[in-house]
């Protein structure tokens, strides 16, 4: 997990485990973050459980206490 200046970056294990809403529900460090979601983990994560988070974070961002914003990250080496 990254965090820094309002953004996370997550990776596949962080949304497996549901970190990220269990925060939300309870303590709200992340409140009003912008969460960065890869392709990359978005493939890892396609999983019954980590729809399972996608949906819950899906929540909070409809309510305005996140924010989702989709990002593709290239495997390939680009010189």
């Amino acid at each position: 997990l990254r965090y820094y200046c309002g953004r996370v970056l997550p990776d596949a294990n962080v949304i497996l485990r549901g970190f990220l809403s269990k925060d939300l529900e309870k303590g709200k460090f992340f409140e009003n973050f912008t969460i960065l979601i890869s392709n990359v983990v978005k493939t890892e994560t396609d999983t019954p459980g980590g729809k399972k988070e996608w949906e819950r974070l899906s929540k909070f961002a409809s309510i305005g206490r996140i924010k989702l914003e989709e990002v593709f990250y290239s495997t390939e080496y680009i010189p």
